[in-house]
């Protein structure tokens, strides 16, 4: 039986925080993530963590290769979280990358890994479970310091689960091609059933098994969601000024910089028609303007759902997202 007890954790150093601070901007660390970053780095356990959304997941497999010289491999099932995570790095000075099965530059990215050049290599379940990368793997164990495994979104490791993929399922080998690296497994939605899969799954062995035990309150993950959309405005993905003219200029101008308005006012046309905009399109524009306005203060002008039909799914998605937060906030329910 998987070992699960817990050991008391001693709490950050100064110099824990120190490249916290440096490299993350955030001046102490949550209870569970300190636990987590404690097991991998002090005690070299392999984790089970089930953290709500909202409360650092990422930090626990991003910060390692910050503290420790090596390289973090990071499994995750989502090609667009992937890349926005890496632009975050990028924006913080942390080399990284990612490898999937369809992508252009592979043999590139594989060199640039095999000469140092990243600290966190994302890869898809794909490209990890294909002839191709289970070599780069095999080689990564033995030419490289790699220092933790991540499985990021683990629920869709368990067919009991509400995201089953069957590559995510064929990860046990990895403790047989990285015996001494400790797998940090973590997920925001794991029942009992789904949780002892992930374990059984993934050969977790002296295993910090560690489960939230306060969730935040719904308040709570909103106010976080709110921090997170207004910290990233100026660097991250997506720009969104109107939805069918009724949002202001002038609105957009009290959630981002005079430069980046100025940039969102000079690509707009009145004549724009943004049933028109296909996801394609909003890439292309947001990959030289690095720029991110707050979509979500547009809802609370009240644009209806029979008009959001014909805007790209991302658009929709955040659509939906708030009018959750907004009955949320309301005391409603989901």
């Amino acid at each position: 039986e998987q070992a699960s007890s817990q050991k008391e954790t001693k709490g950050p150093r100064p110099e824990d925080l120190n490249i916290l601070s440096k490299y993350f901007g955030h001046k102490s660390f949550r209870p569970m993530q300190w636990e987590i970053l404690s097991a991998i780095i002090q005690d070299r356990r392999d984790v089970c963590a089930i953290m709500c959304t909202g409360y650092g997941k990422s930090l626990c497999f991003q910060y390692p290769s910050t503290f420790m010289e090596g390289i973090t491999l990071v499994i995750s099932p989502l090609i667009s979280l992937m890349e926005d995570q890496i632009l975050s790095l990028k924006v913080s000075n942390i080399p990284a990358c990612l490898l999937g099965s369809a992508q252009k530059s592979q043999s590139k990215v594989i060199s640039e890994i095999f000469n140092n050049l990243y600290n966190i290599v994302y890869v898809t379940p794909e490209f990890c479970t294909g002839d191709l990368g289970t070599d780069v793997l095999k080689r990564m164990s033995r030419e490289l310091s790699v220092i933790l495994i991540a499985v990021d979104e683990a629920h869709c490791i368990s067919s009991w689960g509400h995201d089953f993929r069957y590559q995510y399922r064929q990860l046990g080998f990895l403790h047989s091609v990285f015996p001494e690296v400790p797998i940090l497994a973590v997920t925001a939605t794991a029942t009992t059933k789904v949780r002892e899969d992930i374990i059984q799954s993934l050969n977790l062995r002296n295993l910090a098994d560690l489960t939230g035990k306060s969730q935040p309150q719904k308040e709570d993950n909103l106010k976080m969601i709110e921090s997170y959309l207004i910290t990233r405005l100026c660097r991250r993905r997506f720009i969104l000024d109107y939805f069918e003219d009724k949002v202001e200029l002038k609105q957009v101008q009290k959630n981002c910089c005079d430069n980046c308005t100025k940039k969102l006012y000079d690509n707009r046309s009145d004549q724009e028609k943004y049933k028109d905009i296909d996801e394609k399109g909003c890439y292309d524009f947001t990959k030289d303007s690095k720029i991110l306005l707050d979509a979500v203060s547009t809802l609370q002008y009240g644009f209806e759902v029979q008009n959001q039909l014909g805007y790209p799914e991302v658009f929709r998605n955040i659509y939906y997202m708030d009018l959750a937060g907004t009955n949320l906030k309301n005391g409603g329910k989901l």
